[in-house]
């Protein structure tokens, strides 16, 4: 700013000094805009990392229908994904989701009945637990990925 005032009161120089002037000034906001547009497209790209990876029912309908078949489940709200799932990694799988997954024989069923139905046939398959299938683990209100 300095410079466009010692510019604007000093007429002898005013002509080079102007043109110098609005150059720095035209790489300056060039080179502000480019770093504007380097901000603006890491904040966007890290809020769309943030949206990806959070902590969302892939299966919205499978889990409200388990819900609605076993109200009774021990720590049903606590365990969310876990009834199918295992680990940080939602692909990986655990006995009774693996099972699940057999019976429901479908990538993303949206059709409620069928999910109903594939809740109720997975009951009969066996369990970790030595002897006991998913449905008498259900039936005692426990989860039935238990061990």
């Amino acid at each position: 700013m300095d410079a466009v005032r010692l510019c604007c009161h000093d007429g002898v120089v005013l002509h080079k000094l102007f043109t110098v002037c609005v150059i720095d000034l035209t790489i300056e906001t060039t080179g502000d805009l480019m770093m504007k547009n380097v901000i603006l497209t890491t904040t966007c790209t890290l809020l769309a990392i943030c949206f990806a990876t959070s902590v969302t029912e892939a299966r919205p309908k499978y889990m409200a229908a388990f819900k609605d078949a076993y109200p009774s489940v021990e720590g049903l709200d606590e365990a969310k994904c876990n009834i199918c799932h295992e680990g940080s990694n939602k692909k990986d799988k655990n006995d009774y989701g693996k099972a699940y997954g057999m019976v429901l024989n479908a990538k993303n069923c949206k059709d409620d009945e069928v999910i109903k139905k594939a809740l109720k046939d997975v009951e009969a398959k066996p369990s970790a637990v030595s002897g006991k299938s998913f449905g008498d683990l259900l039936k005692e209100n426990k989860q039935p990925a238990s061990k």
